[in-house]
């Protein structure tokens, strides 16, 4: 191994590990930006050594890490409409009217800005609604 790949295999580890250990989906934010961005370091290797590109266990590797960060954003897909929903009930009617009654925070939405911005994974605050 070279040193790089070593070291990137072990940022992955310890950034999966850190993912699966947040407990409030909101609070993953910086937990899955480390993980996108050890994903994307991994697949470097891959186009820095050709050679390894075409070994199996590095084949297979690849495929399991897309699967992955397929699933983590299958997840944020649906967490997002989650959030989407609750601030819907939660600004009509009779929703509105309820949420007088009880603690009903905002609750971030997952947005992905290494597409845009190359940062890695965000959390934004939903719009606020007007009164």
């Amino acid at each position: 191994h070279a040193p790089g790949e070593s070291k990137a295999v072990e940022r992955l580890v310890a950034a999966c590990g850190a993912a699966a250990a947040a407990q409030v989906p909101f609070e993953r934010g910086e937990t899955e930006r480390t993980l996108v961005m050890a994903l994307g370091t991994v697949a470097a290797l891959a186009e820095r050594h050709p050679a390894l590109a075409g070994t199996g266990p590095f084949v297979t590797l690849q495929a399991q890490l897309a699967a992955i960060e397929d699933e983590i954003q299958a997840a944020r897909r649906i967490y997002n409409a989650e959030v989407r929903l609750y601030l819907t009930r939660r600004s009509a009617f009779p929703g509105n009217v309820l949420c007088g009654f009880g603690d009903f925070p905002d609750r971030p939405y997952f947005e992905l800005d290494h597409t845009r911005h190359g940062a890695g994974l965000r959390l934004t605050a939903p719009a606020q609604q007007a009164a």
